[in-house]
């Protein structure tokens, strides 16, 4: 089960930049927007990776569950992957707010800032999802 879960996760994130990938791309290359329907394709795999990696493991319900209705040990584990989880994302956002300045001088797309928005809700399960710890 752990392994499924680690390779939903996976599927989950690459599927997410190869969206970003295919936005980007069409961007720089200035192709017909038409072309835009092709993140179709890795946001139905990130839909069906979300349900394997967060849904179905109970991962999500755990970390954005009230701390009220956690035991000890459960808090501890939540409190560790939020806290893990935090300093990943905070160095990701500011590497990627820091390229766009340098690079484009603009900022970041909505695009960009909605799966900023996704990694931060998804990355503390992930944390636990690799963490090996037992739920």
């Amino acid at each position: 089960m752990k392994k499924k879960n680690r390779t939903a996760v996976v599927i989950n994130y690459v599927s997410l930049m190869l969206m970003l990938v295919i936005f980007y791309a069409i961007k720089l290359l200035d192709c017909n927007k038409f072309f835009l329907i092709l993140e179709i394709i890795p946001l139905i795999a990130i839909i069906i990776s979300f349900n394997f990696a967060f849904n179905r493991s109970g991962f999500w319900k755990l970390v954005h569950r009230s701390q009220k209705k956690l035991d000890e040990r459960e808090l501890q584990i939540v409190h560790t992957a939020i806290k893990y989880s935090y300093t990943i994302f905070v160095i990701i956002s500011l590497v990627l707010i820091f390229l766009f300045a340098v690079a484009e001088g603009k900022p970041i797309d909505v695009l960009l800032a909605a799966c900023l928005i996704y990694l931060a809700h998804t990355l503390p399960a992930a944390v636990i999802a690799f963490s090996g710890e037992e739920i």
